[in-house]
């Protein structure tokens, strides 16, 4: 691993996963220290108006503390510095370990704080807001993210294993086709049924609760049901037109003209690392349909903008497209 490399990876995981670490167990240490002078319950949630209005044993606190401040991190760091490791690059990946840096100070203090000011109260309904803490969490976690970017060697877009396509044979005036079907990680596809199921609870209970806004609950529903029924499926064309990519419902849709192909190829997404998480993503010069980690169809446009999509069977899609633009190139030759 060349030097430049080494790094890369050295400053993302300390970014991305040791300061997370280490903030959250001094938020979580200082917590510790404080439970015997906190009120039972101690307050942990806060509403509009600036008093509290949730309450829970003061563990609840320290657990969510922990959990809030480590699962971000967590995730960032499996899902991007292995891919570092194998030499990927990219200023998403270098955004993504800033954030996660951030955001662990950020739940740090305002956890933290929340405990700090009910010490010595008999009763944490008497704590006062949590609007200053939720301010300077805020700019704390700005900073380190700022820091921890700045720290980062910049990086240009390097994506590990990808290549161009050989040209598939396509005789002039043959009519050809590639199609399939793009779908979802299993473990996004549970995700998004779970956001589809409390959506539709939600909506369910305000019809009995509250019927004045019931339609709203439920129109809302509606909408984020189509929504999730419509990205968890895409079905990818490859034909004398182009690339096609469109939604289960018919939207959205992705076109790319033959005439405005460049060339295309294959390679592996890490869908967090790259794009910064999944479904319908941007990266710079690049739209991506990203559905789960692993092999993906890159195609570049004549004016260097990229469309990915992550799909099976990518390097036969992509020797198709090459087979195409080099038939294209040859009758206007």
């Amino acid at each position: 691993m060349a030097a430049s490399a080494r790094t890369v990876v050295a400053r993302a995981t300390w970014v991305a996963l040791v300061v997370p670490v280490v903030v959250t167990a001094v938020a979580v240490a200082l917590q510790l220290a404080w439970l015997g002078s906190l009120p039972d319950p101690v307050a942990i949630h806060w509403g509009l108006a600036g008093g509290p209005n949730g309450f829970a044993a003061a563990w609840v606190s320290i657990a969510i503390t922990s959990a809030a401040g480590l699962l971000l991190p967590v995730l960032m760091a499996a899902a991007t510095i292995p891919a570092l490791r194998r030499g990927a690059q990219g200023p998403t990946f270098r955004f993504m370990a800033a954030l996660s840096a951030g955001m662990s100070v950020l739940m740090g203090v305002v956890a933290t704080w929340a405990l700090a000011m009910q010490r010595g109260l008999a009763d944490a309904t008497a704590a006062p807001s949590i609007t200053p803490a939720l301010l300077v969490g805020l700019a704390a976690g700005a900073v380190v993210g700022a820091v921890g970017w700045a720290v980062q060697p910049g990086q240009e877009q390097v994506i590990v294993g990808a290549s161009a396509a050989e040209p598939m044979p396509v005789r002039p005036g043959e009519r050809v086709l590639w199609t399939r079907t793009a779908t979802a990680a299993p473990w996004l596809m549970l995700l998004l049924g779970a956001t589809a199921l409390v959506t539709v609870a939600l909506g369910v209970a305000a019809w009995f609760t509250d019927p004045a806004r019931a339609w709203t609950w439920l129109a809302t529903t509606v909408v984020v049901v189509l929504a999730i029924a419509g990205t968890g499926a895409y079905t990818v064309r490859v034909d004398g037109d182009g690339l096609t990519v469109t939604a289960a419902l018919g939207l959205p849709r992705f076109h790319v003209p033959l005439a405005e192909i460049d060339a295309a190829g294959t390679g592996d997404v890490v869908g967090l690392g790259e794009f910064g998480g999944y479904g319908i993503r941007h990266a710079p010069h690049t739209t991506g349909v990203i559905l789960r980690n692993g092999p993906a169809l890159r195609v570049r446009r004549t004016d260097g903008r990229y469309l990915v999509v992550t799909v099976d069977d990518a390097p036969v899609a992509a020797a198709l497209i090459e087979g195409l633009v080099e038939r294209r190139a040859r009758s206007r030759g």
